[in-house]
Parts: C-alpha cells; structure tokens; sequence
C-alpha cells in the first residue's frame, strides 16, 4: 500500500476496541498532512475526549522527541513546532448535530478563504467516534445507517477527507482483519473507501499495534503494518516483516485523480 492512498479526497474509516489508539493515529496523521500542506484545514468532531484533552494530546504529537518533564516549559521551548495549532487551520468542536454539519463546514472553508487568505481550501474531518453520533433513530442499526450515509453526501459535496472512526464492541470474533467487525452497520462497508483495523498488540519486542487494510477501493488490501504506540504517538508504521520507505513531505494535490509527493525517505513519519 502506498502512502497516496491515505490521502485522496475520500471517506477513510478506522475501527478498533477500546484504547487501541484510534484516536491517535486520525489525529498524528492530520498533523502531518497539515504540516506539510498550508492549504489543509482540520475540522476535529471530538464527541468523546474533551476540546483541552485532545489539543494536550496533539501538543504531544507535536513535540514528541523531546523528553521535558514540565509541559509549560516544554511548549514555550517547542513554539516553532506548534505553528499548526496556532495557525487557525484546525477547529475543534466537542459537539455534533448531524444536521448542522454542512453549514458549519461551509463557514469554516469561508473563514480559511477570507481570513486565513487560502484560496482553494482542502477540507479534513474528522468525527469521533460513529457510535456516539446522535440520530433520531429508535433503532440503533438504522440511525447508524442513516448518519452513514448523510456523511457520505457530505464527503462528496466538500470533496474533502472525512476519517470516521467507529469503535468495535468486544466480540466473539476473534479476526481483526475482516469487516466484520463492523457488524452494527453494513452502510461502513458501502460508502469507505478505505477501511483501516487497529489492534492493539502485546508481548511482542518492536512494535505494539497492527494495522490491517480491510478495504481499499483504489490499491491494495489485506496489508498489514505494525508499530510502536508511546502513549499517543506511533511509530514509522513499517509492512509487516518488510521495511517500508516513506515521503519525506506528505503533499496532496487540488486534482484527486493525480497526487503529487516529495520523494525522499525518512523514518519519523507514520508510514
């Protein structure tokens, strides 16, 4: 799997249980998009963690080689990392009505284009996490479906990146790598592009996650990577038992048929 396929204007969903870092790798891989793209803005739906929480949490994304104990001391000497969140280029909301999602999109790429001066916004959102979405549904599966399927219009009207995160319940089914897991709704399997199974893993040396590509409408599946997750930030993701190289700059480009990349390799990106 190429790096491109993480970053085409589609609807990418990640699933994993509980605390298996979901939350990180969405948000560790906006950054870097964001970083590397000054006409990226990030819309974070944040349903389940607080507004403070998850920009304490990208803070430490942010600046995650340096070891400073004291996070006062340790922002004011990392401001020139910090550029992204001071930016204006990320909104974070801790609630969502599905029904207001477009028009609050719509002010959001005015405000980029007139205040921050982008001419041709890229659009990035986020929504943590599916199963706490409010619907007026009684029955849980057909609100999900509803939810799902409203955030797929969304999706193609902004020609934006949407990650939708859903968490699995425990389950019997012990295979991570399948569809399965996303049992509560079948509208996940219709409107993803991408499908991406987080598993949290232990007794194991070099790395602690696997990641599974369960769906991929546009490049390979059933690839597996691992990495090493510190509290919330991962590691170079690497293919399962082969070393992947990476871009440098994670570029995306205003035509989705044709993404353009720096071509050069490092090992501090996520994949």
């Amino acid at each position: 799997m190429a790096l491109k396929d993480f970053l085409k204007n589609s609807l990418i969903t990640i699933g994993a249980e509980s605390s298996a870092g979901k939350t990180s790798f969405a948000s560790q891989l906006a950054l870097e998009i964001l970083k590397n793209n000054d006409d990226s803005i990030l819309t974070f739906y944040s349903l389940d963690d607080s507004k403070i929480f998850l920009i304490k949490k990208m803070i430490l994304q942010l600046i995650n080689n340096n070891n400073e104990s004291d996070f006062i001391k340790l922002v004011n000497k990392n401001k020139n990392d910090l550029n992204v969140l001071l930016s204006g280029r990320i909104a974070i909301f801790e609630k969502l009505n599905i029904y207001n999602i477009y028009s609050e999109l719509l002010k959001i790429k005015k405000n980029a284009i007139d205040k921050l001066k982008i001419k041709e916004p890229r659009i990035i959102v986020i929504i943590d996490y599916l199963q706490i979405i409010d619907h007026d549904s009684k029955n849980l599966r057909e609100g999900l479906n509803k939810i799902c399927s409203y955030l797929k219009y969304i999706q193609k009207e902004f020609n934006c990146m949407m990650i939708l995160l859903s968490q699995f319940n425990r389950s019997k089914e012990a295979n991570i790598n399948t569809l399965i897991r996303y049992r509560e709704t079948s509208e996940i399997e219709n409107i993803s592009d991408l499908c991406i199974n987080l598993e949290s893993i232990e007794n194991q040396d070099n790395y602690n996650t696997k990641l599974y590509i369960v769906k991929n409408k546009s490049g390979e599946k059933n690839k597996v990577f691992t990495s090493f997750r510190n509290i919330y930030t991962f590691s170079k993701f690497e293919e399962h038992n082969n070393i992947i190289s990476t871009p440098n700059k994670i570029y995306i480009s205003n035509n989705d048929k044709y993404e353009e990349y720096n071509t050069e390799n490092i090992d501090d990106l996520i994949f």
